[in-house]
């Protein structure tokens, strides 16, 4: 199971970029590394004992690359780490690695700084993980993203990051093992152009019975968070705004 260190939009300060990990002994793998992670990041000492960093973007938003030139500079001067960014193994990999190449370029870290390794490359670099995938989906139409897939072998994880794509939420559906865990982002706005799915949609998709196993993150307001949590959905928690959310769901209640 992934470990949270923010849930929040990009608008929603209280409870931090979302941003996500898993820690096994010298090893860390984060998912994303918006404006408000690293600080969270050093709080929570995930770096103590660790030799080996694997980040996953999802996409180029700030609330999910904003801190990611500190980190790796904080990597390389203080830790002696070079980390590895993780592209796809679809033929988009390229324009990819272009686009994180630029935005970091701009930030004064350069290749060298940092290495790029295939997801398909990933195999046992956490006990039991056969491969990893980033997976094209819709959010922005004027960016890329990736949702990230996690297989070990007795359960696969699903990432969305940031996703307005209920066909691939769908086929999730279809195919979800006893196991299995999803996160997802969602809101409870209704607006124009809205580049996430909301909680009603995610209802349709995912019948009550699943809903245990579907982790919903990347919250708007608390209230977007009890909402999900009130159809039966899993929420996201990160360990610094735990005591706060307590507070903000005992006065809804």
């Amino acid at each position: 199971m992934l470990k949270f260190i923010g849930t929040g939009s990009a608008f929603n300060t209280e409870l931090l970029n979302t941003s996500a990990y898993i820690k096994n002994n010298d090893t860390l793998l984060l998912i994303d590394c918006g404006e408000t992670v690293f600080s969270q990041i050093k709080k929570l000492n995930l770096l103590e004992g660790v030799k080996n960093v694997y980040i996953a973007i999802t996409h180029l938003h700030s609330d999910h690359v904003g801190s990611l030139a500190t980190l790796i500079e904080y990597l390389n001067i203080f830790c002696d780490i070079v980390p590895n960014i993780i592209l796809t193994n679809d033929d988009s990999n390229e324009t990819q690695e272009q686009n994180i190449t630029k935005f970091l370029e701009l930030q004064a870290v350069v290749e060298g700084d940092y290495e790029y390794t295939y997801a398909d490359m990933l195999e046992d670099v956490l006990p039991d993980l056969i491969k990893v995938e980033l997976v094209e989906i819709k959010h922005s139409s004027k960016l890329t993203s990736y949702a990230v897939e996690l297989y070990f072998k007795n359960q696969t994880i699903y990432y969305t990051g940031d996703n307005n794509d209920k066909s691939y939420l769908k086929s999730i559906a279809k195919k979800l093992k006893e196991n299995d865990l999803v996160y997802t982002d969602c809101t409870n706005q209704e607006y124009d152009g809205r580049v996430h799915v909301s909680v009603k949609e995610l209802s349709d998709i995912f019948n009550q019975k699943q809903r245990k196993q579907v982790i919903t993150m990347h919250f708007d307001s608390y209230e977007c968070l009890a909402d999900a949590k009130d159809v039966g959905f899993n929420t996201a928690t990160n360990e610094i705004a735990i005591a706060e959310l307590l507070k903000k769901l005992a006065v809804r209640n």
